[in-house]
């Protein structure tokens, strides 16, 4: 019986390994992500992920910008208090029911 361990390679990994199978998955890698702005050019994997994190930022920035901020919690400088401002919509609510 043989056993073979097999180990994932990260395709963020500083060291990527060198050959035709390496190519053919930073082929198909290229092919089927977006394209990231910086990424060819880091060095390291905090680079990398600096780069990631532009990217997610951007996109976050347009989804807000086109569907609004649902949530009221992005781009948030003070916390508001959630629990108040309900409380006193519920109790407004139920008076003008009466």
């Amino acid at each position: 019986m043989t056993v073979t361990i097999v180990r994932p390679i990260p395709l963020s990994s500083i060291d990527y390994p060198e050959g035709p199978l390496a190519d053919r998955l930073e082929a198909e890698a290229r092919r089927a992500l977006p394209q990231v702005r910086g990424l060819d050019d880091a060095q390291t994997e905090g680079e990398r992920m600096q780069a990631y994190a532009q990217v997610i930022e951007e996109q976050r920035d347009d989804f807000i910008g086109m569907y609004g901020d649902a949530f009221g919690w992005e781009k948030r400088s003070v916390p508001r208090e959630a629990s108040v401002p309900a409380l006193g919509r519920y109790v407004a609510a139920v008076v003008n029911a009466e």
